[in-house]
């Protein structure tokens, strides 16, 4: 059983070397926790190319005990942003109007990885998302590969939508490193949906309201 499921994840990711990043961001909005926000940013995944729009950026806070830790910075990004609904109830579900959408972290501390995957799978929980799905498994086998998220450094989720109707989800870690996850229908909307999705603590609803409504 293991030996299958090793193996379909291998079939379903491809790692490569990011050469400066798949996003590379422009323009100025201001900054949060001394991040810069963009306004927009070229991503380029495995040659193809999407202008995408910035719309809104947020603090994700992680309450321990009676603290809030500041953990990252949040970047929402879209290739269609009039397309792109601003509303907690439907912005999700204008993703499947997007060719491509990216949603970039910009850790203020590192995080280990084992957080980071349960985080991921607890969104996935609460997205009504199949963890045994084989574009699922194979996304969180990139964060579990991909290791650590390092304070000062970005890590990188873009979705596309290619022509033949594949969902394409590709994991930046903090090293530049990334994944590409081949995907069925709806692969996209799913991992977005944990930025954009159903929420289950306060901090992340308003990190949620921040990337829709714009900060």
């Amino acid at each position: 059983m293991k030996k299958a499921f090793f193996a379909a994840v291998a079939a379903l990711s491809l790692s490569i070397s990011a050469q400066g990043g798949v996003l590379q961001h422009q323009g100025a909005n201001g900054k949060i926790e001394g991040v810069e926000i963009s306004t927009s940013a070229m991503a380029d995944v495995n040659g193809r190319q999407y202008e995408l729009t910035t719309t809104g950026a947020g603090l994700r806070n992680k309450k321990v005990a009676i603290l809030k830790v500041k953990v990252y910075v949040g970047q929402f990004l879209v290739s269609d942003s009039g397309a792109f609904v601003r509303d907690l109830g439907g912005a999700l579900d204008s993703v499947d109007n997007m060719k491509a959408v990216a949603m970039r972290m910009s850790f203020l501390r590192s995080v280990e990885v084992e957080k980071l995957v349960d985080a991921y799978k607890l969104g996935m929980e609460a997205n009504n998302l199949n963890l045994s799905a084989p574009d699922v498994q194979g996304f969180l086998q990139a964060v579990q590969d991909g290791g650590d998220a390092q304070g000062g450094q970005d890590m990188v989720v873009v979705g596309e939508k290619l022509a033949d109707g594949t969902e394409v989800v590709t994991y930046q870690n903090s090293e530049g490193k990334t994944w590409t996850i081949n995907g069925a229908a709806g692969f996209v909307k799913g991992i977005m949906s944990l930025w954009i999705g159903n929420t289950i603590e306060k901090e992340t609803e308003q990190l949620k309201k921040n990337l829709i409504l714009g900060n």
